[in-house]
């Protein structure tokens, strides 16, 4: 569930003309409200301005965002260029923008403002704002949470688990700019196509979002084929593929990527979707 207000949410603290102006870490969303407030103007007359709309317009089309969604409730799950929240910004209320609206908003505010929220949002995505931020693909991870719904799981939830944060755990980050859940996706449907009879064209679909705001289409799969993906890439995919994919891209990974195989558990009952428990597999006389 998404809260009604931002202060459960981490975030980075901007102070100018002795007021203090607040972003997202997660997302980089910045206080709008705020924004206007401090340097003498109103939200609502940037919002008022055609070109204001035409840019708004432009850049939903891109980014596959809706231009604005006014006072969220809880149990909405959709993220806007504009997200606008009961109460002050001091407690989290207000207007909160995309970064990209956040700098075209410092422009119209004033030249000193250009500068600066241009800075914020450059900090930001080089992770310099926000102490202890979470990798890049982590965040990614957490931004399509609520995406999935119940009965299905995608590849980058269990790609988080299975790879991203051991190889993080180890000492790497993954970059962003590799996304190894498509290689892995690509290797899971061509295995329910051939060995399994699975018409993976029919599948549904869901739209994931990145950081920067981005959305593709990616394919759900149906909970009852988790523990053949689990086999599949911890017997197939990572000792035989990994290898190559990172040794293409990154082989700075090399290392890590052979601790997180060794440390693979043993087949069992538990990670073989062969094999039942104990009590109920044959006993031999």
């Amino acid at each position: 569930m998404q809260p009604k207000h931002q202060l459960s949410l981490a975030l980075i603290q901007h102070q100018v003309n002795n007021s203090v102006i607040s972003q997202r870490a997660s997302d980089g969303y910045i206080n709008a409200t705020a924004l206007c407030q401090a340097a003498g103007k109103q939200f609502k007359d940037y919002m008022g301005n055609k070109s204001t709309q035409e840019f708004l317009t432009e850049l939903s089309a891109e980014t596959g965002l809706q231009a604005q969604l006014v006072e969220k409730s809880l149990v909405e799950k959709k993220q806007a260029l504009v997200e606008t929240f009961p109460g002050a910004p001091s407690t989290g209320g207000g207007s909160w923008v995309h970064p990209q609206v956040a700098i075209h908003l410092g422009q119209w505010a004033s030249g000193k403002f250009a500068v600066q929220v241009s800075k914020w949002v450059h900090e930001w995505m080089s992770g310099k704002g926000a102490p202890n931020r979470m990798p890049y693909h982590i965040r990614r991870h957490m931004l399509n949470l609520n995406q999935v719904p119940a009965g299905y799981f995608s590849v980058l939830q269990e790609m988080t688990f299975l790879l991203i944060a051991p190889l993080d755990q180890s000492g790497y980050e993954l970059p962003e700019r590799m996304v190894p859940d498509i290689s892995m996706g690509r290797f899971l449907c061509k295995h329910l196509r051939d060995s399994l009879g699975i018409d993976t064209d029919s599948l549904p679909t869901y739209l994931h979002r990145y950081p920067d705001g981005r959305r593709v289409s990616a394919k759900l799969y149906p909970n009852n084929v988790l523990a053949e993906f689990r086999k599949l890439i911890q017997e197939r995919w990572l000792p035989e593929n990994a290898a190559r994919y990172f040794s293409q891209r990154d082989p700075a990974a090399l290392p890590h990527l052979d601790a997180l195989i060794l440390a693979l558990p043993m087949k069992s009952a538990a990670n073989d979707p062969r094999l039942g428990p104990p009590s109920v597999r044959r006993q031999t006389k």
